[in-house]
């Protein structure tokens, strides 16, 4: 899979096809290629066959436990990013997400303007956190908004900075 004229690569991880539509007319006129998956193991054989920017991952999908994609996504794929979804919204739910590591925590239905700046802000992340990893953080100049270090606690402080930029509030 090629991303050449796309913005990113994202896979939709989501039983519900209509969520799947919503979310396709969306993100493709913005011009990110989408894929889709309806269940975990359908979602691990796309991201065995190829490397994605970001994961829209409903936290309950069928055959798996809450937030069980999210969590391999997070531990195992280092150049994607994780957007958690969920019809059942909670402070708790939100919470696990974010701790299990997803880049935010959308609740359904997700307003266009919301989804698009979630993406953005996810890819930006991964921007951030590649140059970060290829400067030579600590070791005579500064790496990403000036911060030294290359510690996992560092990272992410990087990360939340790059969250917190994403978003257009005061």
């Amino acid at each position: 899979m090629s991303s050449r004229d796309a913005k990113g690569l994202v896979l939709v991880a989501d039983d519900g096809p209509a969520t799947v539509d919503a979310l396709r007319r969306e993100l493709a006129p913005a011009g990110y290629r989408v894929f889709s998956a309806a269940s975990v193991a359908e979602a691990l054989k796309l991201l065995a066959a190829a490397r994605f920017d970001v994961v829209i991952a409903n936290v309950r999908l069928p055959g798996a436990n809450d937030l069980e994609l999210v969590r391999h996504v997070c531990e195992n794929l280092d150049e994607t990013e994780v957007v958690a979804t969920t019809n059942y919204a909670t402070v708790d739910g939100a919470v696990q997400a974010i701790k299990a590591g997803a880049f935010d925590y959308l609740v359904k239905p997700i307003a266009g303007d919301r989804l698009l700046a979630a993406v953005e802000g996810a890819i930006e992340a991964l921007r951030l956190r590649k140059s970060a990893g290829g400067a030579d953080s600590g070791k005579g100049s500064p790496g990403t908004y000036g911060l030294w270090g290359d510690s996992p606690a560092m990272q992410e402080v990087i990360r939340a900075i790059g969250k917190a930029a994403s978003i257009s509030a005061t």
